[in-house]
């Protein structure tokens, strides 16, 4: 009758202290906790609980899941009001991490996905780098991430030796094996920026992007003998010498 008088509506799942039915006397007091829809999400799964906890906090403890070490959407101490609140949960993993080729780690770690995982261990993850499996991959406990660095940088080299080539001449006027240098050759220099490419700290390739030859190379010239020699047989006293002089 109190209540109905103050024009408190109650619904079934809230809570009046003492009871609807019970006959009042003088002084005494009543409690309404009226209650607050949750939307809880743990881990990308949802569900709804009431509660008459008017904390994110409280509610939790109502609820019965603290989730002590989990991330939440939402400060513990913020207020819910009659409307109710959405709360998003993640919950903590044991993951391996083996970054850029160093040997791999275990850490616990709040996160949904590959690529929160990684920045709750203050890994920055660049384009070219490469993730498996995909950043965007959910994580689960026991879950193995790995990344490996690429890293791409330019490199500025001045005077930097061309070495002479090497052009050869046959001559059959020389015994074959024989080697003779005409003109010696003399090595160039070239200032020459080349983009080079580095797998967790390892250069894997480098390939030239411009260049400056400051001074051209001068080619080498060796004739190189042709001629065949007949065997010579002569003072061998073997079996196989015998016959080969036969033949």
């Amino acid at each position: 009758d109190v209540l109905a008088e103050e024009s408190i509506e109650v619904g079934d799942r809230d809570v009046v202290s003492p009871q609807p039915d019970h006959e009042l006397t003088s002084g005494d007091k009543i409690a309404v906790r009226f209650a607050r829809p949750v939307a809880l999400t743990v881990d990308g799964r949802p569900s709804t609980h009431w509660v008459t906890a008017t904390s994110v906090q409280g509610a939790l403890a109502q609820i019965g899941a603290v989730y002590a070490d989990a991330r939440l959407s939402t400060s513990r101490g913020a207020r819910i009001d009659r409307r109710g609140t959405s709360i998003d949960v993640v919950t903590p993993k044991r993951i391996s991490f083996a970054i850029a080729g160093a040997k791999p780690v275990v850490r616990e770690v709040p996160a949904l996905t590959v690529r929160e995982a990684l920045a709750g261990i203050g890994v920055v993850v660049d384009d070219l780098d490469k993730v498996r499996p995909g950043l965007d991959t959910p994580v689960a406990d026991g879950d193995r991430l790995v990344l490996t660095d690429i890293d791409v940088r330019e490199r500025r080299v001045s005077g930097e030796v061309i070495d002479a080539p090497v052009r050869e001449v046959r001559d059959d006027a020389m015994d074959a094996g024989q080697r003779e240098v005409v003109t010696k050759g003399v090595d160039g220099r070239r200032d020459v920026r080349y983009r080079i490419v580095l797998r967790n700290g390892e250069r894997i390739g480098r390939t030239v992007i411009a260049q400056r030859v400051t001074r051209r190379p001068v080619a080498e010239v060796v004739r190189v003998g042709t001629r065949e020699t007949a065997p010579n047989f002569e003072g061998g006293s073997s079996v196989w010498d015998r016959l080969a002089q036969c033949e």
